[in-house]
């Protein structure tokens, strides 16, 4: 059951079903979405909201660096 509360971010995840192209970032969010099972109707749903900012602002993420850094130094031996 999507707490009262949370009428907003429901509205907002209504409309993101209507647009051509979404994305949904964070925890409580992804929460309502999958309680909503609207899941399938989203492009993407991320738990990782600053992350996913970050990412689509084209920032470097921290993890995805550190993995590219591990896999040339296994590579390099």
């Amino acid at each position: 059951m999507v707490h009262k509360d949370a009428s907003g971010t429901v509205e907002l995840i209504h409309a993101a079903t209507k647009s051509g192209f979404s994305v949904i970032g964070g925890g409580h969010s992804a929460a309502v979405v999958q309680q909503l099972g609207m899941d399938l109707r989203l492009d993407h749903v991320s738990t990782g909201g600053e992350v996913c900012i970050n990412f689509l602002a084209g920032e470097k993420l921290p993890g995805k660096e550190a993995l590219k850094e591990a896999a040339a130094r296994y590579r390099a031996h």
